[in-house]
């Protein structure tokens, strides 16, 4: 099993800092950039599993907490919040894992139903690289 490094990133002027993992394997040519579902975490078992997985495979992961899992909350971070902190992510996960294609993903599902933030995150996946 690899080892992921540890990493932390100021996820929004207000929020502070949240916490991430890089799982780069040597033979990476891609990276994915995986958000968490709602009240899961970072380090739920399922998304380990699909890190290490997708690492023997040749893809590097970057998985990170929003700042309402980060500091022990329940319900997810308002809109602005949790584009932010998508937006800081994907800005970190480039840089921490340079030349690698990108890739975005998230499972965020309470989100997009209750704040539509799936309409949104392509637009704010965008503008993180510019």
């Amino acid at each position: 099993m690899m080892k992921a490094k540890e990493l932390k990133f100021k996820a929004t002027s207000t929020s502070g800092e949240v916490s991430a993992l890089l799982l780069a394997p040597d033979d990476a040519g891609w990276l994915l950039v995986f958000a968490h579902g709602a009240g899961a975490g970072m380090r739920h078992s399922f998304m380990e599993a699909a890190s290490q997985h997708l690492a023997k495979h040749g893809v590097a992961t970057f998985r990170y907490q929003f700042p309402y899992i980060e500091h022990g909350g329940k319900r997810p971070d308002p809109k602005p919040t949790l584009l932010t902190t998508v937006r800081s992510a994907i800005k970190v996960a480039v840089r921490s894992a340079p030349g690698l294609m990108v890739l975005i993903y998230h499972t965020h599902h309470k989100a997009e139903k209750v704040m539509g933030f799936t309409e949104y995150l392509l637009i704010f996946s965008l503008q993180a690289f510019e």
